[in-house]
């Protein structure tokens, strides 16, 4: 009698643990859906992006050069090493390979962010043909068929035993844990994901506002200006990618321990 009572009591707590791991699914593959459409578009293919780039690039950068160049100038009445460096030839040179640059940096740009939207576009590949949300690929990372849904089970009942008398789904509950902690952990990291992917894409904004600033450090000798700012817009871009593989490759390392 006491094990009918006790067999009754898991039945409830595994069918209410369930409801609350079928609404962490629904909100972990809404998430996921929501960071990959983010993470996947393609800010540079935007003409609107790069009439503004044109627009800044045409009102500040001829200024700024003669800024920095004004500030070479300055710089070489007590710099001796700075003044051989102000010839007009090698002045030309930088001026012209800042142009270059600006010219340049919308077909470079333009291909990075295909590059990138293509990769997390495909991202869905390293979880499995057949799984097609990510819930299903969490499901299939603990051992269940793979394209099984958490519908599926829903629908079937988490309570659904076979002959032994064991669960068909989920039947040790260390698992069952296991999938409630991981999704619950799993959602709250795919909405930082989401912000973070938000910010960075006004980042990659501000980087082409402050663009003409940056590529005019050029005509200077001994400037990281413009170096930086290409690390920084690379990063941008492997940024969106590398997150969403890290939750895809830690989501299986996580629960394959």
């Amino acid at each position: 009698m006491f094990s009918g009572f006790f067999i009754i009591f898991v039945d409830i707590f595994r069918q209410l643990l369930w409801w609350i791991v079928s609404a962490l699914f629904f909100l972990m593959d809404a998430m996921f859906d929501v960071c990959k459409s983010l993470a996947g578009y393609d800010l540079m293919s935007n003409s609107k992006v790069w009439t503004y780039y044109e627009g800044f690039t045409s009102a500040f950068l001829g200024f700024f050069i003669i800024f920095r160049l004004f500030k070479r100038y300055l710089k070489s009445i007590t710099d001796e090493e700075e003044m051989h460096h102000m010839d007009p030839i090698s002045i030309l040179l930088k001026i012209a390979s800042v142009g270059f640059v600006i010219a340049l940096a919308p077909f470079l740009l333009r291909s990075i962010g295909r590059f990138t939207s293509l990769l997390i576009e495909n991202i869905e590949s390293i979880m499995g043909s057949n799984n097609t949300s990510y819930s299903g690929f969490f499901l299939s990372s603990i051992g269940m068929k793979e394209g099984l849904n958490y519908t599926d089970i829903t629908s079937a009942g988490i309570n659904l035993k076979l002959e032994d008398g064991s669960y068909q789904y989920l039947n040790s509950m260390t698992d069952f844990l296991c999938i409630f902690i991981s999704s619950a952990f799993s959602s709250f990291i795919m909405v930082i994901i989401a912000m973070q992917i938000g910010s960075r894409y006004m980042s990659m904004i501000m980087k082409l506002i402050l663009a003409p600033w940056s590529i005019s450090s050029l005509v200077e000798e001994r400037s990281d200006s413009f170096s930086n700012w290409c690390k920084l817009f690379l990063a941008d871009f492997m940024a969106n990618y590398l997150q969403l593989l890290l939750l895809v490759l830690g989501g299986t390392f996580v629960l394959n321990l």
